[in-house]
């Protein structure tokens, strides 16, 4: 590997290197900066999602279908969205995403570094969330900005901003719902969710759509986003994969992928909020109080715990976007 592409794999996306993890994180305080009880230990992060009466995920202000429900409420919400991650829906979706993702490369200049987060990243995840919800292209520059303004009012931690930007995904998501209430417009993921209804035959409210747009996008934007910074990243650190990956079968390409976002890992915590009294990483914790899951590398990822835990896992499928389906350019991917 030359000096320069060392230099470049060193600086990227140096704009988010917050969510690179340390081994140092295993000897972190017991709680996060903002003093909630953090837990980092494989055995206590198992309980805390193992045990969905003592640990709730009503962690927000704002209503959050379906990750933010609990018990019976939850699966109920969680059996009305899983066709939409069937094995037939993603295997339909699957040709279209590669087609999304070989379009993006084909447009980049490789005579010059990107930031493969937001130059790449952000453009393929508002590109592919809307071949899979049927949007149109025209929406794509007002969500790549909004990705952006979310991720800077999050780290803000200004309530006002994020206030701000939820209020705009809302009215970008009920202009969206509104026209899929159109009884001349295509069926796509988006009308369908407008004709949900629960098994007693109450329609799901717009409220809860948007939310659950929320969730599928307002969450996965940022996430694809990072993921892809992430993958890219350890590409160039390990040239020799380059080459390996792209004749990985399904199930191998999975796990090396897991695998490279366990190592650098940019989802770094998961909150429950407590029921009752309780001691949580050696620490009291009073009803209510917000206790946030944070593993290091060192430990098993909290994606795999909640796969694991079938009362609370994620509603959210993953299509994934063959590697072997885009041809890379000798490029050097940063941030300046």
């Amino acid at each position: 590997m030359s000096d320069t592409t060392r230099r470049s794999a060193r600086r990227i996306c140096a704009c988010d290197a917050a969510y690179s993890q340390d081994s140092t994180q295993a000897r972190a305080p017991a709680t996060d900066p903002a003093g909630r009880p953090a837990v980092r230990s494989h055995t206590e992060a198992v309980a805390v999602a193992s045990d969905t009466t003592l640990f709730s995920s009503r962690v927000s202000r704002f209503l959050q279908v379906p990750n933010g429900l609990d018990g019976e409420e939850h699966r109920m919400m969680r059996g009305l969205l899983a066709p939409f991650f069937s094995p037939a829906a993603l295997k339909e979706l699957q040709p279209r995403l590669e087609k999304t993702a070989a379009r993006l490369i084909e447009t980049r200049r490789p005579e010059r570094a990107l930031c493969a987060v937001h130059e790449l990243g952000s453009l393929y995840a508002v590109r592919a969330q809307s071949t899979w919800l049927g949007w149109c292209p025209e929406i794509e520059d007002e969500l790549v900005e909004w990705v952006e303004a979310n991720h800077e009012a999050t780290r803000s931690g200004a309530l006002e901003r994020t206030r701000e930007v939820a209020r705009w995904f809302d009215r970008i998501m009920r202009d969206l719902i509104a026209q899929r209430r159109q009884t001349d417009v295509a069926h796509d993921v988006t009308w369908r969710l407008t004709r949900l209804r629960r098994p007693n035959g109450t329609p799901v409210s717009d409220d809860e759509i948007v939310s659950i747009l929320r969730n599928w996008t307002g969450g996965d934007l940022s996430s694809l986003a990072l993921c892809t910074g992430v993958l890219l990243h350890w590409l160039i650190e390990h040239p020799e994969h380059q080459a390996a990956w792209p004749s990985l079968d399904d199930t191998a390409l999975d796990r090396a992928i897991d695998e490279v976002l366990r190592i650098d890992d940019p989802f770094v915590s998961n909150r429950r909020i407590t029921t009752r009294e309780t001691e949580l990483a050696s620490t009291s914790s009073s009803t209510g109080r917000a206790p946030t899951a944070i593993l290091t590398c060192s430990t098993t990822r909290m994606s795999t715990i909640l796969r694991a835990t079938p009362s609370a896992t994620s509603s959210t499928g993953r299509a994934r976007t063959r590697v072997r389906a885009v041809r890379w350019p000798p490029w050097s991917y940063e941030c300046s």
